[in-house]
């Protein structure tokens, strides 16, 4: 009892979340401590996140895939028929758990990448206002 496109979908999303909290947003982090400024509240709490996640808390975003899948397989209705049945009401009973999945993982992996866009770069737009003006 294990539904697999749920457990595809949010493993995309913990994939992408780790490579930026990991990978992405390090770099970042010493740049900011080097100019020395006050952070907006978003990047902080992203800053923040990382340095949280690369102390051990990734563990929980390799978990999260699977933990998912059990969940939705155990939302979804048993008596439900399944995808052996050849009824037409089969195919479309199965589809909008798998379809749900995916675009929930969709949203979440836009989010995640727009944020992080809006989180880094607001700081860099302010740090170069106030070099242009001097």
């Amino acid at each position: 009892m294990f539904c697999v496109a749920a457990f595809v979908a949010s493993g995309a999303v913990a994939t992408v979340l780790l490579l930026v909290l990991l990978v992405l947003l390090p770099p970042f982090e010493q740049i900011f401590k080097d100019f020395g400024t006050k952070l907006p509240a978003v990047t902080q709490v992203l800053l923040d996140l990382s340095r949280w996640t690369r102390r051990g808390a990734w563990v929980a975003l390799v978990v999260l895939p699977v933990v998912t899948g059990f969940v939705v397989a155990l939302l979804d209705d048993p008596a439900a028929p399944t995808q052996a049945d050849v009824d037409v009401v089969a195919t479309r009973r199965r589809r909008p758990v798998r379809l749900w999945s995916f675009r929930l993982a969709s949203l979440a992996i836009a989010v995640i990448l727009i944020l992080t866009t809006l989180a880094m770069f607001m700081p860099m737009i302010s740090l170069i206002e106030a070099v242009s003006a001097t």
